[in-house]
């Protein structure tokens, strides 16, 4: 926002008018471009962590505050904070501009995108603007508002503030700012500090803001047939710090803080279209201190879920704590510490709550707190939940971890839930880093596998009929596990409770041939589960098959010789080899491989190879070989000795043929 004398920009402001900006019900002023910062990266990725409002080029070097989230039908999610970086809207101390930034899965965070200021590259807007709150309808539509020290027609701006809304459409990007606080058919009249709106929207498109004006709880809507309404008070008793929510019958329902016998009260009301605002009452009745910051969510069974911080002291201890109700349609609920418990842990102050529910129907609730831990002694952002109505987790810190490298304070959380019920949470954030030494707007993801039980994935098991020992072994672990179930195809043939880290079992021996498949169910306290299936096959019994080669012989002295044999078995386990009946080698084969005898060094004779193998039900099969040593270089007939023989066979046959003769 650049500093110009106000005069000028009072003038310039009624040109504006002259030429054609129209003021009404409401003012409208400046359209905004959809021009964004060319920074290469959009944010930075640390430790788990993603801060959304600088990314490695240190561009966005300001102050970021007051963040706020939601997150749309699809999943992506939006937020908004306030931001004092120097750009080309002005900026600086206290000249705050409205930052904006998207996520989409797949193409992660958008650049930061000025809102609040910059149509057609003219920036206006000379003074701070703060506090922003954020609602997307279901059209994907978004909505914005924030209060705003700029002058104009509605005032000279400074310590009189207004509530400042735009919206986005995607065939028509960001809108005219409107100033809802004031305005209304062109009577400026409301002179006082406006600021801390909420924001809220019903299907048919109409839309609700609140905010406090001095003690004032001050209430708009907008329709599409009437478009923003004049100014209406809902309470005027020190009434700030409200939230705002929608039920399935289009009543609005709202909470706000207010001063009520000696101390800060939470208050509630509800609002028609038809029968206007009912009567409110007080929430906190049973709490003697200072009850703070309330927010609200309704379920889908209209179901009005209610936090706020309180000062009582109780068994807690004296420090602030988160305190939940709830009223179902049959009143209010008294009220559960949900930021301690009876060890009393936490010690230090539990402060500014916002809550979400999960399309499951469970609700979170995030806060600041300043107790000390493993973490450090600075605060941090926690968040517990509760599951199927039953029990709170315990809180966890989800804006550091054991290393403690977050060592400054996180607070002004945001809490958002999307359709797989993964949870987001923004904060503003003092911690220096790579970013800077500004404080910076950090966003953390914590999915339902981080908040299940962990299961191992033992390997498949096979075995033939008639096996035993076949085990499946899995273990799981979680900080607070409860019950376990194992069904055979879908049957339950197993329960009961499980340890953390110790065994769960089940012996699948004696089955018949067939497929199976075995799963596991763990489930921790607050109703988190995981599960893992075995498949199982039994095999019907089959002998194993030796495959020898044919006899053969070889020469004495020759190397290289080999026997090859191959089994094949589904379950194979020992194997033997004798040699002309004594056992030369045994031990453990395995399917299909090709074993390898070496034979060489034989002396000259026949020799008889035995394979025996067998699997694992004893069932085997047996081949023999035989293997020929040939002797090496076995004399033949000398030549002498060949002529001797010649002589006397032709000796032997002379007389046989003389005595034949005779005769």
């Amino acid at each position: 926002m650049k500093c110009k004398n106000i005069k000028i920009v009072f003038i310039l402001c009624l040109s504006l008018i002259g030429i054609g900006l129209s003021f009404s019900k409401t003012l409208l002023f400046s359209n905004f471009s959809d021009k964004n910062v060319n920074i290469e990266n959009s944010s930075i990725e640390y430790n788990d962590i993603t801060i959304i409002s600088d990314n490695s080029t240190n561009y966005f070097y300001g102050y970021s505050s007051y963040p706020a989230s939601t997150i749309d039908n699809e999943g992506n999610i939006h937020v908004v904070w306030s931001d004092d970086t120097i750009g080309e809207w002005g900026g600086g101390t206290n000249l705050q501009e409205i930052m904006y930034a998207k996520y989409i899965e797949g193409s992660g965070w958008s650049n930061p995108k000025v809102i609040s200021d910059g149509y057609n590259g003219v920036y206006w807007n000379v003074g701070w603007a703060m506090d922003p709150q954020i609602f997307v309808d279901i059209n994907g539509s978004i909505h914005v508002v924030w209060y705003d020290a700029a002058p104009g027609p509605w005032g000279e701006g400074g310590s009189f503030t207004e509530i400042f809304y735009v919206n986005y459409t995607e065939t028509f990007g960001w809108s005219n700012v409107t100033v809802v606080s004031d305005g209304y058919n062109g009577d400026y009249w409301n002179e006082n500090l406006n600021y801390l709106p909420s924001i809220s929207g019903d299907e048919d498109g109409n839309i609700y803001v609140l905010w406090t004006s001095e003690e004032n709880l001050m209430f708009v809507n907008y329709t599409k047939t009437n478009g923003w309404s004049n100014v209406s008070i809902v309470n005027n008793n020190h009434a700030s710090s409200k939230g705002s929510a929608m039920d399935n019958n289009g009543l609005l329902h709202i909470v706000w803080q207010t001063f009520e016998l000696g101390s800060f009260s939470i208050c509630y009301a509800n609002y028609s279209e038809i029968n206007g605002w009912s009567d409110y009452i007080v929430l906190s009745n049973e709490f003697n201190d200072d009850s703070r910051k309330p927010d609200i969510v309704i379920d889908i069974n209209n179901t009005i879920h209610v936090v706020w911080h309180d000062e009582t002291d109780g068994s807690w201890g004296s420090d602030d704590e988160i305190v939940y109700i709830f009223n179902n349609g049959t009143g209010w609920s008294n009220g559960t510490i949900i930021s301690d418990d009876e060890t009393n842990w936490n010690k230090g102050q539990s402060r500014n709550p916002d809550i979400a529910i999960g399309n499951n129907g469970n609700i979170y609730v995030s806060w600041e707190d300043l107790t000390n831990g493993t973490w450090g002694d600075d605060k941090e952002i926690m968040f517990s939940f509760l599951m199927n109505g039953l029990n709170w987790s315990k809180a966890m810190v989800i804006s550091d971890d054991d290393t403690n490298w977050n060592n400054d304070d996180s607070f002004r959380s945001s809490i958002n839930i999307d359709i797989s019920n993964n949870i987001h949470i923004v904060w503003q954030d003092d911690t220096d880093g790579i970013w800077g030494v500004d404080s910076e707007i950090m966003y953390n993801k914590i999915s339902i596998e981080d908040l299940s039980p962990d299961i191992n994935h033992p390997e498949d098991i096979e075995y033939e009929e008639g096996m035993t020992g076949n085990i499946i072994n899995w273990t799981a672990t979680d900080l607070n596990p409860k019950n376990y179930t194992i069904k055979r195809n879908g049957n339950n043939i197993d329960n009961g409770t499980w340890i953390s880290g110790n065994p769960i079992s089940i012996d699948v021996s004696g089955l018949i041939v067939d497929i199976y498949n075995y799963t596991l169910n763990t489930s921790n306290l607050y109703g988190y589960w995981s599960s893992d299936t075995v498949y199982v096959t039994v095999h019907p019994i089959v002998d194993p098959i030796l495959d020898l080669e044919d006899d053969f012989s070889y020469t004495e002295g020759e190397s290289g010789n080999y026997i090859n044999w191959i089994a094949s078995d589904l379950f194979p386990n020992t194997f033997s080899i004798s040699r002309n009946g004594s056992e030369i080698d045994s031990g453990t084969w395995t399917n299909m491989q090709l074993y390898f005898v070496n034979i060489d060094g034989l002396t000259p004779g026949i020799y008889e190879f035995i394979f025996n193998v067998s699997d694992k039900l004893e069932n085997w099969d047996s081949d023999t070989i035989i293997i020929t040593v040939e002797e090496k270089n076995k004399p033949s007939i000398p030549f002498g000795n060949f002529w001797v023989l010649y002589t006397l066979i032709s000796i032997v046959g002379l007389i046989i043929y003389v005595k034949k003769k005779k005769l």
